[in-house]
């Protein structure tokens, strides 16, 4: 950091609670005060997180085993019926 300047950090909460548009921060000092504006665009899709899970596969492929699994059960215990 240069000397003399400030570093303001927003904390990503508060920037999702504000409008898209532009925005005025100022910031009192006891020898003044330093204004700037920012803008929030909300037309850019939020970046990707890298989870590309296709939950819906999985939960078909869950479903299958759980069938899969009744069925051998149930097979097993007609086998056991017969003996």
């Amino acid at each position: 950091a240069v000397a003399g300047s400030v570093k303001i950090t927003v904390k990503r909460d508060f920037l999702k609670a504000q409008t898209t548009g532009n925005h005025e921060v100022t910031v009192q000092f006891v020898d003044g005060s330093a204004k700037t504006t920012f803008a929030i665009d909300r037309s850019e899709p939020e970046p990707p997180t890298g989870d590309s899970t296709q939950m819906t596969l999985w939960i078909v492929l869950a479903l299958l085993a759980l069938l899969m699994a009744g069925t051998v059960m149930w097979q097993m215990s007609r086998r056991r019926e017969e003996d």
